[in-house]
C-alpha cells in the first residue's frame, strides 16, 4: 500500500532511473486518495518503471491474530467472529470514489479470502453495471 512518503520514495527512485524492474503502488484510498489527481505522470501509466495503478484498502485485520472479520466464529470462541476496521456507508464511500473516476478502470485491492463478512459487503456495495471494473485481489479475486 502506498502513502504519501512511499510515494515520495518511489518517485523519486523513478525519477533517478534506479528502478531497473516495473513497479505498481496501489494508493491508501484513505490517506493518499489525491496520488491520482496530483500526480497525473504516474496515474496509470509507467514513468520510469512506476506507476500508480489503483486503490488498496486494509478492511480487517489477520486470522492469525484473530482480527479477521469473518462470517461464523473463530475456533474455541463463542460468539468473537473478528472485527470490520471500516463501516458499511465508509467502504462505500471509498468504493464510490474510486469507480467514478474520470477513467475506464480502476483497480481497488484488498485482502480478503471468503467466507467472510467483506466478500458479501463489496458485493453488496458494488453497482451491477460497474462490477466488471473493480477486482478484489491479492488472496482471492472476486468474480461479480
Amino acid at each position: 500500500m502506498v502513502a504519501k512518503p512511499l510515494f515520495e520514495l518511489l518517485k523519486y527512485a523513478s525519477s533517478s532511473k534506479v528502478l531497473k524492474i516495473d513497479v505498481i503502488g496501489f494508493a491508501d484510498i484513505a490517506t493518499a486518495s489525491d496520488l491520482f489527481d496530483k500526480e497525473p505522470l504516474y496515474a496509470n501509466k509507467y514513468h520510469n518503471h512506476f506507476k500508480l495503478g489503483g486503490y488498496k484498502i486494509f478492511l480487517d485485520g489477520s486470522p492469525q491474530g484473530k482480527t479477521a472479520w469473518m462470517s461464523k466464529p473463530y475456533e474455541n470462541e463463542k460468539d468473537y467472529c473478528g472485527y470490520p476496521i471500516c463501516e458499511d456507508d465508509e467502504l462505500l464511500k471509498y468504493i464510490k470514489l474510486a469507480l467514478n473516476k474520470n477513467n475506464n478502470f480502476w483497480h481497488i485491492a484488498t485482502e480478503t479470502k471468503p467466507p467472510n463478512n467483506i466478500y458479501h459487503n463489496l458485493k453488496k456495495h458494488l453497482p451491477k453495471k460497474k462490477r466488471a471494473t473493480a477486482t478484489v485481489q491479492l488472496w482471492y479475486t472476486l468474480n461479480l
